[in-house]
């Protein structure tokens, strides 16, 4: 049986601050999961498995969900 799940992030932005991204960035959440899949592929980040300690390696991660 697989442990793994999708994962949210629920940020609190002002209608100012939204409308400045949305305005930047027209498909924000597109370029939120790109910049952190570039952030993971580029820095060779590791994971943590859940309940262990030890590192393992982010795995090639697909281009598109």
């Amino acid at each position: 049986m697989s442990t793994e799940r999708d994962r949210v992030i629920s940020i609190t932005l002002t209608e100012a601050e939204w409308r400045a991204f949305t305005a930047r960035h027209p498909q924000p959440v597109d370029w939120l999961r790109e910049q952190i899949r570039e952030e993971l592929q580029e820095r060779g980040i590791a994971a943590l498995q859940e309940g262990s300690n030890e590192a393992h390696v982010v795995p090639s991660l697909p281009a598109i969900l």
